[in-house]
């Protein structure tokens, strides 16, 4: 089959594992102890008006009917209304989720570039003193959960050193630059707004830093596990013969095929981020759909509920898939077993 039929199974399975989750959220979503109706109204309220609100929401029609209705919104861009904020939840979602994403790329960004470098050291000096040191930073940051990372970053940085802000994305003193994207980096970067960028970059470094080093770590010993493997191929001894740098049969023959794993490992680690983000948030105080996700649990928001974790899952699918087109591209093997097979 060819590459762009392999890519479309692919996403069509994506798309069955999406429809999967939308059913089994929805139902766990109303299995939840206590009335979502009597919650959002609070406890002065009538009977007449939880009983009206529950028809407003359909509960009282059978799930399999609520469920068609929730979809049939869904397919038009209409989540329902929050019970939490009282606010469509697709306009919640379309303004949370770009901040969540922004903290969730750039700790991304900070698990591969640092936890693959890493990686090639230890490997590189393997059993000396800095892959010591880095096998033990990769099993405390392996066995450490990011909001223990985000409360010791917090205390150290934020409160006792003061080098960096403790909650919110940007300080008051800074104006907020021209909504594009809804991610302030790239917008400040976008409208040449350096201040605004710099500021920015400083109030979301300990949350993307506390997010990532589990990550990093996990890349770090990946990666290293690999290329100390590598090293003992044929292939390598074959390069050292022929009297190539250690650098050159480092990144060249040693680093490519052991990204394979890696890559994979990485695809992994965005869906820990993603689900480590409703903890970090919340201590930071960063306004992101993860918040927003956990105050809808906490007030039994059915849509608030559905609608946040469904995006979230389409997120996580999303990036399954990107990395599926990486490691093709890393692995001549998988293109052409796509073409041949």
């Amino acid at each position: 089959m060819s590459v762009w039929r392999f890519l479309a199974r692919r996403l069509a399975a994506s798309l069955f594992v999406l429809a999967g989750v939308s059913v089994l959220v929805f139902c766990l979503a109303r299995v939840i102890p206590g009335d979502p109706a009597r919650i959002a109204l609070g406890g002065d309220a009538s009977r007449e008006q939880v009983e009206a609100l529950r028809r407003d929401l359909w509960l009282d029609k059978p799930l399999p009917t609520q469920y068609l209705r929730f979809i049939e919104g869904a397919l038009h861009g209409d989540l329902g209304v929050s019970l939490y904020n009282h606010r469509p939840v697709t306009e919640t979602i379309r303004r949370t989720l770009p901040v969540t994403l922004e903290l969730i790329l750039v700790a991304a960004l900070l698990t591969a570039i640092l936890g693959v470098p890493l990686g090639i050291v230890a490997a590189r000096w393997r059993d000396g003193p800095i892959d010591n040191i880095t096998r033990l930073f990769s099993l405390l940051g392996a066995a450490a959960p990011s909001f223990v990372w985000a409360i010791l970053l917090m205390l150290g940085f934020a409160y006792t050193l003061q080098i960096f802000p403790i909650a919110g994305r940007l300080s008051e003193s800074v104006r907020p630059p021209p909504v594009l994207t809804g991610m302030i980096m790239l917008d400040s970067l976008f409208a040449g707004d350096w201040r605004a960028l710099a500021d920015a970059a400083r109030h979301i470094a300990l949350p993307a830093l506390a997010l990532s080093l589990s990550g990093i770590a996990q890349i770090a010993r990946m990666t290293r596990a690999n290329m100390v493997e590598v090293y003992d191929s044929a292939h390598v001894e074959l390069a050292r013969a022929f009297s190539f740098g250690e650098a050159t049969i480092a990144l060249k023959y040693a680093l490519r095929p052991a990204l394979i794993p890696t890559l994979t490992l990485l695809g992994l680690q965005v869906a820990a981020l993603l689900g480590n983000a409703f903890l970090v948030e919340a201590v930071f105080g960063y306004p992101g759909i993860a918040q927003f996700g956990v105050q809808a649990i906490l007030q039994k928001d059915l849509n608030g509920i559905v609608g946040s974790v469904l995006v979230i899952a389409a997120a996580f699918l999303a990036a399954n898939m990107a990395v599926d087109i990486a490691v093709a591209f890393v692995d001549p093997r998988i293109r052409l077993g796509a073409r041949h097979g």
